[in-house]
């Protein structure tokens, strides 16, 4: 049968029939290699996307099987790509099947079978992030045998998963405005009220240019998109919140305004920028000079540049909010995103 040779990543094989195993183990004609191939800080859910690869010179023999065994087990959608992919003349990626998926009794291995003739194959590896790797690290041993039986292995990681949690598309008005960080949703008060929901941020959009506070100042700037904790004291700062209706429990959350804080996955951009579980574990909200300060008032909220970091009443949440809604949208309607970080 004549051999086809699957190429992936040029890099990957001139390394792997230049390079060996390990540097103490024995010299095989089969060598492997690996990369790493996904962005981000690695939350429950998301997917770690691995490249590896395998190959021995032309006519020594064919390789049989990849296998990988994850030191926790992955989420259901954990899996090898039985394709392996190449890019067409208009910089598309075309996947040809080349192996079938055996099943394990190991929950932390996956194995395929080659049903191709090849001396060389890439096959990506992904990796469902489980509850169980929540600020864990994961190791990776993958494998490859060829049929003049030699078997090789590579190493990967340790890959720190993160402690956040995060969602995207909630939405709020002035009715549904009530924000939970515990459950990282939106509620209306009625909700709040029959399910005993913790409330930690209330939304209100107005169009007051002029807002007075109590004392009958005014040149604090516009209202429009206003963020606050549910509290009295919040709300009285300025008249034209005093009509807001407080949760049953008012908790007194920290909020700070900051410019230029960048998400990839909240703000749905290609930055490649990403709020970590260091930013959140350095946040200091007491107050300046010693740490970074708080308020409990948000007003005028700039969308486009500006973000809210948050602490929960009782410290054990911090969370980042991003609204994806442009400032030139002059409804009460929002759409954000939020992540969250479990301090205790």
């Amino acid at each position: 049968m004549k051999k086809t040779i699957y190429l992936l990543i040029c890099s990957l094989f001139a390394g792997l029939m230049l390079g060996c195993n390990s540097p103490e183990g024995p010299t095989t004609l089969l060598k492997n290699d690996c990369l790493h191939r996904s962005w981000g800080i690695h939350m429950v859910g998301e997917e770690l996307v691995f490249a590896y690869a395998a190959a021995m010179p032309y006519g020594t023999g064919k390789i049989e099987s990849m296998k990988v065994t994850a030191s926790i087990a992955g989420g259901t959608s954990t899996r090898f790509d039985t394709r392996a992919y190449k890019t067409s003349q208009a910089g598309v990626e075309v996947g040809t099947t080349v192996a079938t998926n055996i099943p394990q009794t190991n929950p932390c291995s996956s194995k395929v079978d080659l049903i191709v003739d090849t001396c060389a194959i890439t096959l990506r590896y992904y990796y469902e992030i489980p509850e169980e790797a929540r600020d864990k690290d994961v190791t990776f041993t993958f494998y490859a045998s060829a049929d003049n039986g030699e078997v090789v292995s590579y190493e990967m990681g340790p890959i720190h998963c993160s402690r956040q949690d995060c969602r995207t598309g909630l939405e709020a008005n002035n009715e549904r405005c009530y924000i939970s960080i515990e459950d990282m949703a939106v509620y209306t008060y009625d909700e709040v009220v029959a399910g005993n929901k913790s409330v930690d941020i209330i939304y209100t959009y107005k169009t007051v240019k002029t807002p007075t506070s109590p004392s009958g100042s005014s040149s604090i700037g516009g209202l429009n998109k206003c963020f606050m904790a549910p509290t009295t004291e919040a709300i009285n700062r300025i008249e034209e919140l005093k009509t807001i209706q407080l949760p049953p429990v008012e908790r007194n959350t920290k909020l700070r305004e900051s410019a230029h804080a960048k998400d990839e996955v909240i703000e749905q951009s290609k930055w490649h920028l990403y709020i970590t579980d260091e930013d959140f574990a350095a946040l200091d909200f007491r107050p300046s000079p010693v740490g970074m300060g708080y308020s409990n008032l948000v007003t005028n909220f700039v969308t486009e540049y500006n973000c809210i970091w948050i602490e929960s009443e009782d410290g054990r949440y911090r969370a980042w909010m991003w609204v994806n809604t442009p400032s030139s949208d002059l409804t009460d309607q929002i759409t954000f995103g939020m992540k969250r970080y479990e301090v205790k």
